[in-house]
This record gives C-alpha cells, sequence and structure tokens, in this order.
C-alpha cells in the first residue's frame, strides 16, 4: 500500500450489521490512500472531499471489509467522460465521486488510443442512427396515415 492508491471497499456482511441504517449513505466505498499527521496510512473515502468522509487505518479496512486495488493516481492521467470511448477499457478508471455525482475519469499514463474500442463505439452509434432513422420512417407513416384519416373527416384520431 502506498500514497495515492485507490481501492474499492465493500462492507464485510458482520461489519454491516452493526450500522442501524445503510452503510454505504453517504459513502463512495473508494478510498485514497494518504499519510495523516502521524504520517501513517489512512483510507479516506471520495464521497466528501474534507477531512469529515469516512477513514479507516488499512488494519481497519481489511477488519471490516475487503479492498480491491483500482490504481495509483500518480500512474493515471485525467480524462473527460467522452474520452472513454478512444481507450481500452482496461486503461481507463471511472473514479467518480459521490455515487457518481462527479464525475472524474483518468486513465494509464502509457494509455494510447485503442482502435478495437474506437471502431466499437463508433459502430454502435451506426446502430443508434440506423434506429432512429427506423423510428423516424415509421412515425411518418404512421403521422401520415392519421393525417389522411383526418382530412377525409375523422377527428377521432390520436397522434
Amino acid at each position: 500500500m502506498k500514497e495515492n492508491d485507490v481501492f474499492r471497499f465493500r462492507y464485510k456482511a458482520e461489519a454491516e450489521k452493526k450500522f442501524t441504517l445503510d452503510p454505504y449513505h453517504c459513502f463512495d466505498g473508494q478510498l485514497v490512500v494518504k499519510k495523516n499527521r502521524d504520517g501513517n496510512f489512512i483510507l479516506r473515502d471520495t464521497y466528501w472531499s474534507s477531512s469529515d468522509g469516512r477513514c479507516f487505518t488499512p488494519e481497519e479496512a481489511e477488519k471490516e471489509g475487503t479492498l480491491t486495488f483500482v490504481c495509483n493516481l500518480d500512474d493515471v492521467r485525467n480524462i473527460e467522460e467522452w474520452e472513454t470511448d478512444y481507450y481500452a477499457d482496461e486503461d481507463v478508471y471511472n473514479l467518480s465521486q459521490q455515487h457518481g455525482c462527479y464525475k472524474y475519469y483518468t486513465v494509464k499514463k502509457c494509455a494510447q488510443k485503442s482502435q478495437g474500442k474506437m471502431l466499437q463505439v463508433v459502430r454502435s452509434k451506426i446502430k443508434d442512427e440506423e434506429y432512429s432513422i427506423s423510428s423516424s420512417i415509421n412515425r411518418i407513416e404512421f403521422l401520415s396515415r392519421q393525417a389522411q384519416k383526418i382530412e377525409s373527416g375523422d377527428i377521432n384520431v390520436y397522434f
């Protein structure tokens, strides 16, 4: 464990039982390793950006839950959400905070754009646009039929 390591944290079932309310309320379960005033490591949850957030010592975190390493903040660079379409999934980290309200994405510093991922995204967008065209054509045909009914005097139609 080193400073700026990011971990996903989930409470163990027995630790969850001690909470009267949802243990994940105002808690991301995304912990960043920092040094406290004494120089010891502390794992701080990202839900609150101030020191008011939930913190654990490494020992407390391992006793109360499971930790899954995500990345180290020194090994990544920030990107915008739309840029995630350009990089392989294994190179992108969603480090968003407050249950996704504050978007925060990073990519490995060494990551290059992924031809495969870009093609996958573009092909998906093409399918979406084709569906949109098909849907529009169907809607135009339906509205045209409704217009014909109205023109022939039938005003008991819905559109």
